[in-house]
């Protein structure tokens, strides 16, 4: 009865865990929408999004910012994605960020 138990047990377990681990691998951020929101600002973030949102989301001239408005200069934004990619282990020393220029 013990090993009945225990085999039930461990394959709802196994059954489980492929579910698991697949919804934290390679999740897929391509319907996320960021265009307008300030996200290079974020006190913390999640690291295979920043890679996303630097690739994807960076800030373009014809957008409006929220609260201010105000576009970040390129500058200002590199820094503060540099600053992000420390937070989470991402070095983005010596990449090109891509920044829409006016």
């Amino acid at each position: 009865m013990r090993t009945i138990r225990a085999l039930t047990i461990a394959s709802a377990i196994a059954a489980v865990l492929p579910n698991a681990a697949a919804a934290q691998h390679g999740r897929q951020f391509k319907d996320a929408w960021f265009w307008g929101s300030n996200w290079w600002e974020a006190k913390s973030i999640d690291k295979e999004l920043l890679e996303y949102l630097a690739r994807n989301m960076y800030p373009r001239k014809d957008y409006i910012y929220w609260p201010d408005s105000q576009r970040p200069t390129k500058g200002e934004y590199e820094r503060a994605i540099r600053t992000l990619g420390m937070k989470v282990g991402i070095d983005f020393t010596g990449r090109t960020l891509e920044f829409e220029d006016d």
